[in-house]
């Protein structure tokens, strides 16, 4: 068709814009089917995006307990090495910081290497002193040498019944002997 088109009657110019409409209707006939499928593909991303939002959340997440738990590892080290420093169990230090740790530990220190338990007179060369030289001289009547039992005659002229406290030392028959006793004053 070439143009400037002259159309003589109705009929001529009904054919020639129903022409025209056809193809132009055939260029969209697949209109109801794109505002379909994009009416679909937007649910999807929305879906979509819901699921990409969960999953960065749980990545967040994710690195948070990581970050928290090299955090506490490191603490851990810490801890442990000032607990070896310093000669006390890691495990009853108290601080958040190294500084904190390390004041604890001093503190620590001489409560955790003090002597354990009460002062034996025989102990002398320990760097402790007797505490009673009476206490002293009746232990070594009992036992004359550190290998033997005490004997029945020993018993019976200090007059050891049942219990007998001189000093700080208390002496309690047992069925092997004398079993003996130091109390702290």
């Amino acid at each position: 068709m070439e143009f400037p088109i002259t159309v003589e009657d109705q009929a001529a110019f009904d054919k020639l814009v129903g022409t025209r409409l056809t193809r132009e209707r055939e260029k969209f006939s697949d209109y109801d089917d794109l505002k379909t499928q994009v009416a679909t593909l937007t649910e999807a991303a929305k879906a979509h995006d819901g699921a990409l939002a969960a999953a960065v959340k749980r990545a967040e997440d994710a690195e948070g307990k990581v970050a928290a738990r090299d955090e506490a590892d490191a603490f851990a080290k810490v801890r442990t090495e000032v607990a070896t420093a310093a000669g006390v169990p890691a495990d009853v230090l108290r601080g958040t910081t190294k500084e904190e740790l390390e004041a604890h530990a001093a503190a620590l220190k001489p409560l955790i290497t003090a002597p354990k338990g009460p002062v034996i007179p025989t102990q002398v060369g320990e760097g402790r002193t007797t505490s009673s030289t009476e206490a002293t001289a009746v232990i070594r009547r009992l036992w004359p040498a550190d290998d033997q039992q005490p004997t029945r005659s020993a018993r019976r002229r200090l007059r050891v019944d049942r219990s007998h406290v001189v000093g700080p030392v208390g002496l309690e028959p047992t069925t092997r002997g004398l079993k003996v006793r130091c109390s702290a004053s």
